[in-house]
């Protein structure tokens, strides 16, 4: 049995070092040992220590999974103190030209938890457009949005608490036939709202507070915290869903990575090689990414992550290779017809990968402990079967 993690030492003291690390761009040797030590610290703590929740130790797993690749990029590929700048500044300069050593630990720390860059003149492309409205409105829309997030988690959760047959997929025991498909996308479907509702409350929770406060110090202003996720209507592709709709959480080690190694392998920008380098060693980052939850979870299952990630790369070389051949033929453009095609085509393939991606947690016990305190659905809807 895993000892329980403590916050301090493990989570908080390793952020504390990485943002002194940004901050004053030590030497060749002390950025190389303080890279490595980040990459022991986060296989140690995965490897060693549990939340006492499976969900959350895949969770804090796959965040600390990130601090590997976020070194390579901070503290390799660029220098955020002279090259990052705020472009909302009437005159852009570095984060850390001309500042105190206290300011430009503030100003790192900031860089760490933007996980977009957001409003930076690094932002990643395809966010969300800002909060257009007041900081009142802002408030007001974001209550409401914490409300929808906590039905839908609730509908989710409640269907998941009614239903034995969710916790038997992937085994024999899962019902066959027509019966046994619709079961299955319904399952897939309440998974799905759980992970996306719990996801978007967290980031509506953290933006409310931080503009209710309204200090700058705290990203106080509505258009520094455009939507966690794109619009469902941009799904008609498995590569748009994945980089418009999905939140874009891990775009700036995945992306940026990718870029770097299509470049590096001779790919010309814009080139179908290119694309296709950046797709792969994207999704494969992101795999590894995941596998740290997979590991904090337990040894056994360290990689069982990785396959779904995988096969969504390579559904979008096939994509793309088929939009390389209309092109050619001269069937380029979207009608309303091709958009229906689309969105049937990425609705079969999520249903179709995605099991690879979570059932797998089941016999883990993942979802089986509640989101939520309580259930206003469960409370107004009669139970039918409770596992």
């Amino acid at each position: 049995m895993k000892p329980l993690l403590p916050v301090l030492s493990c989570l908080v003291v390793p952020e504390i070092f990485f943002t002194l690390l940004i901050a004053t761009r030590p030497s060749f040797i002390l950025r190389l040992l303080g890279s490595l030590a980040l990459v022991y610290t986060t296989y140690y703590v995965a490897a060693t220590y549990t939340t006492g929740d499976v969900a959350r130790d895949w969770a804090i797993g796959s965040a600390l999974g990130t601090q590997p690749f976020s070194a390579v990029i901070l503290l390799w590929l660029t220098d955020p103190m002279k090259e990052f700048r705020y472009t909302s500044d009437p005159k852009p300069t570095p984060l850390g030209e001309k500042r105190s050593l206290g300011s430009r630990l503030y100003k790192a720390l900031c860089i760490l938890l933007n996980l977009r860059f957001v409003g930076l003149n690094v932002q990643l492309r395809h966010i969300p457009q800002a909060f257009q409205g007041t900081r009142s409105q802002f408030i007001q829309s974001r209550i409401f949005r914490i409300l929808q997030c906590l039905l839908l988690i609730d509908l989710g959760q409640s269907f998941i608490y009614t239903h034995a047959e969710f916790f038997l997929q992937g085994t024999s025991a899962f019902p066959s036939g027509l019966h046994g498909h619709i079961l299955h996308f319904v399952c897939q479907l309440s998974w799905v709202a759980c992970a996306y509702a719990g996801l978007k409350l967290l980031y509506t929770i953290t933006s409310l507070t931080c503009v209710s406060i309204g200090s700058p110090l705290l990203a106080g202003s509505p258009e520094q915290w455009p939507d966690m996720f794109g619009s469902w209507s941009d799904a008609y592709t498995v590569r748009r869903t994945w980089g418009r709709v999905w939140h874009q959480s891990l775009s700036r080690y995945c992306s940026t990575l990718g870029k770097v190694a299509a470049l590096s392998s001779g790919g010309c920008p814009g080139s179908f090689f290119s694309s296709q380098i950046q797709v792969w060693v994207a999704f494969t980052i992101s795999g590894i990414i995941h596998s740290f939850g997979d590991l904090m979870i337990g040894p056994q299952f360290t990689g069982r992550s990785i396959p779904f990630f995988l096969m969504n790369a390579a559904a979008i070389t096939f994509e793309d290779s088929i939009f390389a051949v209309t092109r050619k033929m001269g069937l380029a453009g979207q009608t309303r017809i091709s958009r229906v095609i689309g969105y049937t085509w990425v609705l079969m393939w999520f249903n179709y990968s995605l099991p690879t991606f979570y059932t797998w947690t089941l016999e883990a016990g993942l979802g089986k402990d509640e989101m939520l305190p309580f259930s206003l659905v469960r409370l107004l809807v009669p139970q039918r079967v409770k596992h």
